[in-house]
């Protein structure tokens, strides 16, 4: 998806208007993609994993404020490590 809506040469509809903001998530697997040998895949697991990363970060500092409980915040992120599927 991302050589289509950044690349249009490699594309068959050169003109398809349909994407009108691209989001972030493809526009930074392009920036990323020339650093890993224009590897698509590996780029975009790149960078989902240093999003989960900065989420988990972000989760473990909000828990303790919001409960008050250390040991909280750490099972949950364990649990979520887990069974991330649970929460779809």
């Amino acid at each position: 998806m991302t050589r289509c809506v950044y690349q249009k040469s490699q594309c068959r509809a050169s003109h398809d208007n349909s994407i009108v903001f691209p989001p972030l998530y493809p526009a930074l697997i392009r920036l990323l993609a020339p650093f890993v040998a224009d590897n698509y895949v590996l780029a975009s697991l790149i960078i989902s994993n240093l999003a989960c990363l900065i989420a988990f970060i972000l989760l473990f500092k909000l828990i303790p404020r919001e409960f008050g409980e250390d040991m909280l915040a750490t099972r949950t992120l364990i649990l979520l490590a887990a069974f991330r599927h649970l929460i779809f």
